[in-house]
């Protein structure tokens, strides 16, 4: 829209880059162009990654409520596709197979969007976005919020903190699998982080059946 024409050109002067980045991180390579839609209709920032039927960003642009959990962010705009598009990258880490499948049926093949679980799959992009020391796994408020359940011996454990948690604090995968994730990365190095995502993305979950169903 008409509206949103000055944050596109904004968006433009950095998006590159942003993929480049994020691929490198993650050990992979830019595959594929991805379509960003960019509407200033929803009052609320926020926005959203879809690989149905295609890879495609969408932006909500609109003011950030500082209360909210995205108050963190220190360029809305920027952190916000930082965020989706994090999402974009390391799920659509496949095998050579799957390539050639999600390019003539879909990104909906990729084993990652079934595979993993919504603390790995948010806590890499909440992790990526908080590099620069602004996001939700710097945030002393998402920090609290583990802290506050430790205290209250209510620390969540990894099927709840993947999503099976329903209650109050509601979307705990995002600040338990962004504080993970961070974890994994400082702890172990980004390399075997990436490589983690390449073992989902690649479907090592088969490569078991290799071995005395199909073998001796």
């Amino acid at each position: 829209p008409e509206e949103s024409k000055s944050s596109a050109a904004y968006l433009a002067s950095f998006a590159d880059n942003a993929y480049r980045e994020i691929a490198e991180l993650l050990d992979t390579a830019p595959e594929t162009r991805i379509v960003v839609v960019i509407t200033p209709d929803p009052e609320e920032l926020n926005g959203y990654y879809t690989p149905y039927p295609f890879p495609k960003i969408v932006l909500y642009e609109a003011a950030i409520d500082p209360n909210e959990n995205l108050g963190s962010f220190q360029d809305d705009l920027y952190k916000l596709f930082y965020h989706e598009l994090t999402h974009a990258v390391s799920l659509g880490i496949r095998g050579k197979l799957q390539n050639a499948l999600v390019k003539v049926f879909g990104s909906p093949l990729g084993l990652s969007n079934y595979l993993a679980p919504l603390s790995f799959v948010e806590g890499v992009t909440v992790s990526f976005e908080s590099r620069d020391g602004f996001g939700r796994a710097a945030d002393p408020l998402a920090a609290g919020i583990i802290r506050q359940d430790i205290l209250e011996g209510n620390f969540k454990t990894w099927e709840q903190a993947a999503g099976a948690w329903d209650g109050y604090p509601y979307g705990s995968y995002y600040i338990y699998g962004g504080y993970f994730s961070a974890y994994l990365q400082e702890r172990f190095g980004m390399e075997a982080y990436a490589d983690v995502w390449k073992r989902i993305g690649t479907g090592m979950v088969f490569k078991p059946l290799r071995k005395g169903l199909f073998s001796q």
